[in-house]
């Protein structure tokens, strides 16, 4: 409620969290449905809700949405891997940044407005060089003319993955951001920027405690088990 009260969007990934946005009253437009592989039923049910933009990162997810080109907007999510970052989100998802021209092109011929692109160069990354090599690797591509269907983009989504201090080492995230926001720069005015900024927002905000249920010697070392875990938590 905090964030919908100051104006935030919502990224959405399944049906059970457009629900979540229907019960807070959160505006569809300010809702973006993230997952890159959907099934028939997600899109239809986020356009139910008022959900229009959605994100997709190859050829057998664009043809999904020709029954839907007039409804739907598209961001293409391209890989940059994240070697700094602890979760590599690009290893799953993203297409090759070889294959942008092809994807526009393909979707101009069916009719399908991709309107931007995106990616997430992974979670916690603890330098932002790969986020200013993303946000510069994209700039050819917002040259009208230069390729078929870049006088359609006008958003960049450049994912989350800033970091939380966790070792209260005195991470500063002004600092962390100031190479983005002088890459960001770069860009033309008509171009939108978003973020997906979610574990730097959520982590402050609570602590997690647990216990050891016990221990093992196991090769030589001693594991200790606790009463919950990533996952869990």
């Amino acid at each position: 409620m905090t964030l919908l009260q100051e104006g935030a969007g919502f990224d959405v990934a399944t049906t059970g969290e457009l629900g979540l946005m229907r019960s807070v009253g959160a505006r569809p437009e300010a809702t973006i449905h993230m997952h890159p592989i959907k099934r028939d039923q997600d899109i239809r049910d986020a356009l139910d809700f008022g959900c229009t933009t959605f994100v997709i990162d190859n050829i057998d997810e664009l043809l999904k949405f020709t029954a839907y080109r007039a409804q739907a907007e598209l961001l293409l999510r391209v890989s940059f891997r994240g070697k700094d970052a602890a979760v590599d989100l690009s290893r799953k998802f993203g297409c090759g940044r070889q294959d942008v021209p092809a994807m526009l092109a393909e979707a101009a011929k069916l009719g399908i407005r991709i309107k931007g692109l995106s990616f997430h160069v992974g979670s916690q990354s603890m330098t932002s060089a790969a986020h200013v090599d993303a946000i510069r690797a994209c700039r050819p591509f917002y040259t009208p003319g230069a390729f078929v269907g870049a006088e359609h983009l006008t958003v960049l989504d450049i994912g989350g993955g800033m970091p939380v201090d966790y070792t209260q080492h005195g991470l500063d995230l002004n600092e962390f951001c100031k190479p983005i926001n002088a890459a960001l720069a770069e860009y033309p005015q008509r171009v939108r920027i978003i973020a997906e900024p979610g574990r730097v927002l959520s982590a402050p905000i609570m602590k997690s405690v647990s216990t050891v249920m016990g221990r093992a010697l196991r090769g030589g070392l001693w594991w200790y088990y606790l009463d919950d875990g990533v996952y869990g938590a």
